[in-house]
């Protein structure tokens, strides 16, 4: 089971404010839509991790962003800040992964 969320922990990429504001700033300076995303076509599943705590993309940017797919799941990490990848709630994260992978 370590070794399973070891594997897990490392294909991870973790989203930022940095990629929220990308987001906003391709609606001015993206003329050809090459980043736009047709939340319709995303047929995939869809994990949004947030902390309660986060001051960096408030919990309710990651609600709005699940809501946007069909197929979403959200986790709210009880207690994280932005860091929810730390140390210190990585079981709590591992374990929201793997319950979405495993439904």
């Amino acid at each position: 089971m370590k070794r399973i969320k070891k594997e897990n922990f490392s294909k991870l990429v973790p989203e930022s404010g940095f990629t929220y504001f990308q987001n906003g700033i391709t609606i001015f300076l993206d003329k050809q839509k090459g980043a736009y995303i047709d939340f319709e076509k995303v047929k995939e599943p869809v994990l949004v991790i947030t902390g309660s705590e986060d001051k960096m993309v408030h919990p309710n940017i990651a609600r709005a962003t699940a809501k946007k797919y069909k197929n979403a799941t959200l986790s709210i990490i009880e207690g994280s800040d932005h860091m929810y990848e730390a140390p210190k709630y990585r079981s709590k994260t591992v374990e929201a992964i793997d319950k979405m992978v495993n439904k």
